[in-house]
């Protein structure tokens, strides 16, 4: 598996992590599925990039995805997952928190 992630994906992935934890998300409640990775789990929410450059928000439930949602974009994808998890905002509206404890900037 390959790394196919451009930087301002990573970047966004990276805040997107950070707000979850700042909501107290637990982490057993949801999966950010490498790309070609397996997609397992039960009963959680999960985000995977396609090798085709689409990003789907989708359950899981016993290992099969469910309620696949498909987006061309990857901000719309991560602010949809977020959304979907905790409700408004979205997770840039850390974005200032974030770049000053991780040191990281888009």
């Amino acid at each position: 598996m390959t790394d196919s992630y451009s930087n301002h994906e990573k970047l966004s992935l990276s805040l997107l992590k950070y707000a979850l934890d700042e909501k107290n998300m637990r982490r057993d409640g949801y999966e950010i599925f490498p790309q070609g990775g397996i997609v397992d789990g039960h009963e959680i929410s999960g985000l995977q990039k396609q090798a085709n450059g689409e990003w789907w928000v989708f359950g899981v439930v016993w290992g099969e995805i469910k309620e696949k949602v498909i987006f061309t974009h990857h901000v719309d994808a991560i602010k949809f997952f977020y959304w979907d998890l905790t409700g408004p905002p979205s997770p840039w509206s850390y974005r200032e928190e974030w770049e000053r404890k991780t040191g990281m900037s888009f």
